[in-house]
């Protein structure tokens, strides 16, 4: 089957909200539904009907959070449904922003467009080192897994680190 991903950034503006992810489409047998959250809290996720992946995502408050349903569809797919809205029973309000539907397994970083579509370029991060050049020591952290359940595949050739960082002739690099 073919796995589609339905994200979107949620906050309450004030109190606590539960929003709910509800995707699928017209000729799909959805297989799997699955949910994710990028502050790991609780979200939960079913198959609705045969058609549809339902994820109701509990206790999203003032902080934004991204919200994520990603699920298997087994048969061809001829239109899509993507809906945002407040899970059965819940109160409060909940704003929603940069909604993302894509085919894949995991959502990718958010891309926005208008009425034509953007190829994805390589997701970069890049820190300024705050350590003056010529600093013997230094330390990075980081949390480097990636969002929603992606997996990294080290490269064939060349360097096969995550994340690389030294000292490069007479600056620090990362």
């Amino acid at each position: 089957g073919t796995a589609f991903s339905a994200s979107a950034w949620a906050k309450a503006p004030s109190g606590t909200s539960t929003p709910r992810i509800y995707v699928g489409g017209a000729g799909c047998s959805a297989s799997s539904c699955t949910c994710a959250r990028s502050d790991g809290g609780s979200c939960t996720a079913v198959v609705d009907s045969t058609h549809y992946c339902m994820a109701d995502f509990s206790s999203v408050g003032a902080t934004p959070v991204r919200i994520a349903a990603t699920y298997v569809c087994g048969s061809a797919i001829t239109s899509h449904d993507f809906q945002l809205v407040p899970a059965a029973g819940a109160s409060g309000t909940t704003r929603f922003s940069m909604a993302q539907l894509e085919v894949g397994s995991y959502p990718t970083s958010y891309i926005p467009t208008t009425t034509t579509s953007v190829a994805r370029a390589a997701d970069q991060v890049s820190v300024a080192n705050p350590i003056p050049t010529g600093t013997a020591n230094w330390c990075v952290a980081g949390d480097f897994k990636p969002y929603g359940g992606g997996s990294w595949t080290p490269p064939t050739t060349g360097s096969s680190f995550l994340l690389t960082a030294g000292n490069v002739g007479t600056a620090n690099s990362i």
